[in-house]
Protein backbone atom coordinates (compact mmCIF):
# COMPACT_ATOMS: atom_id res chain seq x y z
CA UNK A 1 0.00 0.00 0.00
CA UNK A 2 1.16 3.55 -0.75
CA UNK A 3 0.18 6.28 1.70
CA UNK A 4 0.90 9.96 1.94
CA UNK A 5 2.26 10.96 5.34
CA UNK A 6 0.89 14.33 6.39
CA UNK A 7 2.84 16.89 8.38
CA UNK A 8 0.72 15.92 11.39
CA UNK A 9 1.58 12.20 11.00
CA UNK A 10 5.27 12.50 10.20
CA UNK A 11 6.47 12.39 13.83
CA UNK A 12 4.93 8.91 14.17
CA UNK A 13 6.41 7.56 10.91
CA UNK A 14 9.79 9.32 10.94
CA UNK A 15 11.56 7.12 13.55
CA UNK A 16 10.82 4.07 11.37
CA UNK A 17 11.81 5.87 8.15
CA UNK A 18 14.96 7.51 9.55
CA UNK A 19 17.34 4.53 9.06
CA UNK A 20 16.40 4.45 5.35
CA UNK A 21 16.96 8.21 5.09
CA UNK A 22 20.36 7.98 6.78
CA UNK A 23 21.43 5.14 4.47
CA UNK A 24 20.21 7.08 1.43
CA UNK A 25 22.10 10.20 2.47
CA UNK A 26 25.32 8.22 2.98
CA UNK A 27 25.05 6.99 -0.61
CA UNK A 28 23.73 10.15 -2.22
CA UNK A 29 23.20 13.76 -1.26
CA UNK A 30 24.32 13.62 2.36
CA UNK A 31 26.68 16.53 1.92
CA UNK A 32 23.81 18.82 0.94
CA UNK A 33 21.19 17.92 3.54
CA UNK A 34 20.68 16.10 6.80
CA UNK A 35 17.70 14.07 8.06
CA UNK A 36 16.55 17.01 10.19
CA UNK A 37 16.47 19.22 7.07
CA UNK A 38 14.23 16.74 5.27
CA UNK A 39 11.97 16.36 8.31
CA UNK A 40 11.67 20.13 8.65
CA UNK A 41 10.67 20.50 5.00
CA UNK A 42 7.99 17.81 5.36
CA UNK A 43 6.62 19.45 8.51
CA UNK A 44 6.53 22.86 6.82
CA UNK A 45 4.76 21.48 3.76
CA UNK A 46 7.66 22.25 1.40
CA UNK A 47 8.16 18.52 0.83
CA UNK A 48 5.74 15.60 0.68
CA UNK A 49 6.44 12.09 2.03
CA UNK A 50 4.82 8.98 0.58
CA UNK A 51 5.55 5.53 2.01
CA UNK A 52 5.22 2.00 0.73
CA UNK A 53 4.09 -0.32 3.51
CA UNK A 54 2.19 -3.44 4.46
CA UNK A 55 0.38 -2.43 7.60
CA UNK A 56 3.10 -1.14 9.90
CA UNK A 57 5.89 -2.83 7.89
CA UNK A 58 7.61 0.08 6.14
CA UNK A 59 9.29 -0.97 2.87
CA UNK A 60 10.24 2.33 1.24
CA UNK A 61 9.60 6.02 1.06
CA UNK A 62 9.80 8.87 -1.39
CA UNK A 63 10.20 12.56 -0.58
CA UNK A 64 8.90 14.94 -3.24
CA UNK A 65 8.81 18.66 -3.85
CA UNK A 66 6.60 20.51 -6.29
CA UNK A 67 8.65 23.03 -8.24
CA UNK A 68 7.06 25.80 -10.29
CA UNK A 69 9.43 27.05 -12.97
CA UNK A 70 8.65 29.87 -15.43
CA UNK A 71 7.56 27.43 -18.15
CA UNK A 72 6.61 24.26 -16.34
CA UNK A 73 5.52 22.73 -13.08
CA UNK A 74 7.28 19.57 -11.99
CA UNK A 75 7.43 17.06 -9.20
CA UNK A 76 11.03 16.61 -8.08
CA UNK A 77 12.04 13.40 -6.34
CA UNK A 78 14.29 14.55 -3.50
CA UNK A 79 14.86 11.05 -2.15
CA UNK A 80 13.71 7.52 -2.91
CA UNK A 81 14.86 4.95 -0.36
CA UNK A 82 14.01 1.50 0.87
CA UNK A 83 14.08 -2.10 -0.15
CA UNK A 84 11.93 -4.80 -1.71
CA UNK A 85 11.61 -2.70 -4.92
CA UNK A 86 9.48 -5.20 -6.83
CA UNK A 87 6.83 -5.25 -4.08
CA UNK A 88 5.90 -1.56 -4.33
CA UNK A 89 7.39 0.16 -7.37
CA UNK A 90 4.39 -0.31 -9.67
CA UNK A 91 1.93 1.09 -7.14
CA UNK A 92 4.29 3.96 -6.23
CA UNK A 93 4.68 4.93 -9.87
CA UNK A 94 0.90 4.85 -10.43
CA UNK A 95 0.46 7.01 -7.33
CA UNK A 96 3.05 9.51 -8.58
CA UNK A 97 1.36 9.71 -11.97
CA UNK A 98 -2.03 10.27 -10.30
CA UNK A 99 -0.48 12.98 -8.10
CA UNK A 100 1.05 14.57 -11.21
CA UNK A 101 -2.40 14.75 -12.82
CA UNK A 102 -4.03 16.01 -9.61
CA UNK A 103 -1.68 18.99 -9.28
CA UNK A 104 -1.44 19.52 -13.06
CA UNK A 105 2.34 19.04 -13.19
CA UNK A 106 4.13 18.65 -16.51
CA UNK A 107 6.63 16.00 -15.44
CA UNK A 108 8.35 14.11 -12.66
CA UNK A 109 12.13 14.51 -12.34
CA UNK A 110 14.71 12.82 -10.14
CA UNK A 111 18.42 13.28 -9.52
CA UNK A 112 19.68 9.83 -8.63
CA UNK A 113 22.58 7.43 -8.42
CA UNK A 114 23.50 5.15 -11.32
CA UNK A 115 21.83 2.08 -9.77
CA UNK A 116 18.46 3.82 -9.61
CA UNK A 117 18.97 5.32 -13.07
CA UNK A 118 19.14 1.80 -14.50
CA UNK A 119 15.97 0.74 -12.69
CA UNK A 120 14.07 3.82 -13.80
CA UNK A 121 15.24 3.51 -17.41
CA UNK A 122 13.80 -0.01 -17.47
CA UNK A 123 10.47 1.55 -16.46
CA UNK A 124 10.52 4.07 -19.30
CA UNK A 125 12.06 7.09 -17.57
CA UNK A 126 14.38 9.05 -19.86
CA UNK A 127 17.80 10.39 -19.01
CA UNK A 128 17.63 14.18 -19.19
CA UNK A 129 20.99 15.28 -17.80
CA UNK A 130 23.92 14.20 -15.69
CA UNK A 131 24.68 15.93 -12.41
CA UNK A 132 28.36 16.79 -12.02
CA UNK A 133 30.19 18.26 -9.04
CA UNK A 134 33.54 20.01 -8.64
CA UNK A 135 34.91 20.70 -5.17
Amino acid sequence: MISQVTAEQVDVVWPHFLPMVERGLRHGQGDAMAPCDLLGRIKSGDSVLWIAHEGEDLMAGIILEVVQLPRKKMIFVVMLVGGRWDEWVDEMEFTLLDYKKLIDADCIEASCRDGLVKKLEKRGWGRKATVMELR
